[in-house]
């Protein structure tokens, strides 16, 4: 995806409503995107994802990933661990309208210096044991991406002074056209 400079306006496709999905939504709305949120999973089987964005003004589309729910979007942003061979998304690409991720969105706007550990095996213990280092030195430190904390939430407290090690899973580099400032690849 190319950067995406304004969000006011767009239409926007959230792929998933995990972790990911929960931040980008309430991300994009606060930039004034027009949201659509479509997950596989019914709403009962979503209660505390949709706690976090209730009040929202979100388009539901739950329990199947139904393919007129990205043909209007401008954009689409998938969630960790949803596959990219979906049909809507097979047509998305089709239709060239660019897909993203929040590990994308967040590498593109975040204004510190970033620390990405991505690899086979310790990649949460390295990213852990990097923040833990930093503290130790007296840095600021953000601690998050595949480790369960998505630091899209975050980006209006993080400052050029600021450190961030972020680890990132195979599956979130490949919606990712940019590189962290430091990358560490675990084997």
């Amino acid at each position: 995806m190319t950067r995406v400079d304004g969000l006011g306006g767009k239409r926007v496709t959230v792929v998933g409503l995990g972790i990911e999905g929960v931040a980008l939504t309430r991300y994009l709305i606060a930039q004034g995107a027009s949201v659509t949120v479509t997950d596989a999973k019914p709403a009962a089987g979503l209660t505390e994802q949709l706690a976090q964005i209730a009040g929202l003004p979100v388009k539901l589309s739950l329990g199947a990933n139904r393919p007129e729910d990205c043909a209007a979007a401008d954009l689409i942003f998938v969630s960790q661990g949803v596959p990219l061979d979906l049909p809507p998304l097979q047509a998305a690409r089709e239709r060239h309208t660019p897909l993203g991720s929040a590990t994308q969105l967040f590498m593109e706007r975040c204004v510190a210096p970033i620390t990405g550990v991505t690899g086979s095996a310790g990649k949460t213990t390295t990213t852990s044991l990097l923040g833990a280092m930093f503290e130790a030195a007296g840095r600021r430190v953000h601690v998050g991406g595949n480790i369960g904390v998505v630091l899209l939430d975050r980006l209006d407290t993080i400052t050029s002074d600021d450190w961030v090690v972020l680890e990132i899973s195979h599956t979130q580099l490949e919606l990712t056209d940019r590189s962290p400032h430091i990358a560490l690849v675990t084997n």
